[in-house]
C-alpha cells in the first residue's frame, strides 16, 4: 500500500470518527451521560418534593417547561415524568412555554398562564422550570389562584419571599452558592449532585399567613405585585 492510499485511507477514518462524534450526521453532539447528571437530580428531587407535598384528591401534575431542543433539559423532563411515576403521580401534564412565553427577567407573559389554566384548570399542583407568573400577570386573569401548589425552579431568589407570602409559591428550588465547580463523578447519587448545584429555597421570613400558603391569595399588599425574577 503506497503513501498516497494510506493518507486517503486515515482521512476516510477521521472523518467516519468525527460523524459519529457529531450524532452520526446532522444531529446535536452525543453528550457524557454524566453531563446530564444535575439535570437529572433536579427533575427527581422536583417530583419527591411534590410527591411530600401536594394535596390528596384527583386532579393533573402540570409540568410547565421550556420549549426546546436542548437534550440536556429534555432529559430533565423525562426524568421527572419518570420519577413522578414512580412515586405514584401518574397524571403528568405537560405544558411548554414557546419563546415569547416567559423570560427571566419578566417571568410568565398572560398567554402562558392562560395555556395552564386551560390545559389543566383541575390541577394538583404546578411544578414550573419557568418560574412563576408575577402577581401583575394574575391580577388580569379572572383565575383566583393557579394551583393548590406550586413549586417553582428558578435561576435566583429574587423577591421569592414575596411570592410565598402572596400564595403564588409555596416551594422553590434555587442554584445553590457554588464556591467552587463541584467534582463530576459517575458515581454521585442524585442527592450528592442536587446539593452540589441546588438548593431549596427557604423564606427569610417566617410570618406567611395561612391563606397565601392554601393558596386563596394571588397577590398581596406591597411588592408582589410587581415581583420580577
Amino acid at each position: 500500500m503506497n503513501s498516497n492510499v494510506k493518507l486517503s485511507l486515515a482521512a476516510v477514518l477521521i472523518l467516519i470518527a468525527v460523524w459519529r462524534l457529531v450524532g452520526c450526521g446532522g444531529g446535536q453532539p452525543k453528550v457524557a451521560p454524566v453531563a446530564f447528571k444535575h439535570y437529572e437530580s433536579l427533575a427527581s428531587t422536583a417530583a419527591r418534593i411534590v410527591a411530600d407535598n401536594i394535596p390528596g384528591g384527583e386532579g393533573a401534575v402540570v409540568l410547565v417547561v421550556d420549549e426546546s431542543d436542548s437534550q440536556a433539559l429534555n432529559r430533565r423532563e423525562t426524568v421527572f415524568q419518570k420519577t413522578a411515576s414512580s412515586l405514584g403521580l401518574r397524571d403528568v401534564v405537560v405544558i411548554k412555554a414557546l419563546p415569547g412565553e416567559w423570560s427571566s427577567e419578566a417571568g410568565w407573559s398572560p398567554s402562558l398562564l392562560q395555556k395552564v389554566l386551560n390545559e389543566a384548570p383541575e390541577n394538583r399542583c404546578v411544578v414550573s422550570f419557568v418560574g412563576p407568573p408575577p402577581g401583575r400577570v394574575l391580577k388580569q386573569s379572572s383565575a383566583r389562584t393557579i394551583s393548590p401548589y406550586f413549586l417553582a425552579i428558578l435561576p435566583s431568589t429574587g423577591n421569592l419571599d414575596a411570592f410565598m407570602q402572596a400564595g403564588i409559591v409555596h416551594d422553590a428550588v434555587v442554584p445553590a452558592n457554588l464556591k467552587e465547580t463541584p467534582s463530576v463523578s459517575p458515581t454521585r447519587s442524585d442527592q450528592d449532585w442536587f446539593e452540589a448545584y441546588y438548593e431549596l429555597y427557604l423564606p427569610s421570613s417566617a410570618a406567611v399567613s395561612p391563606a397565601a400558603v392554601s393558596g386563596e391569595v394571588i397577590s398581596a399588599p406591597g411588592s408582589a405585585d410587581e415581583v420580577q425574577y
